[in-house]
């Protein structure tokens, strides 16, 4: 298992880093990373559309 590791910086930051880390892996039409006021989605799309919520 690889873990995301980011040692610093703002919750916007670090949604702009995994965006580019998904865009440069080919993976952003899979998966997506975004933030709702204070919760972070985690979209996933694959033969359906699930969901992650992370407070």
């Amino acid at each position: 298992m690889r873990a995301f590791e980011f040692g610093g910086g703002t919750p916007a930051e670090f949604v702009e880093r995994v965006q580019g880390v998904l865009a440069d892996r080919g993976l952003a039409d899979h998966v997506s990373l975004r933030r709702e006021g204070d919760e972070l989605v985690v979209g996933f799309r694959w033969m359906g559309r699930s969901e992650l919520r992370y407070r």
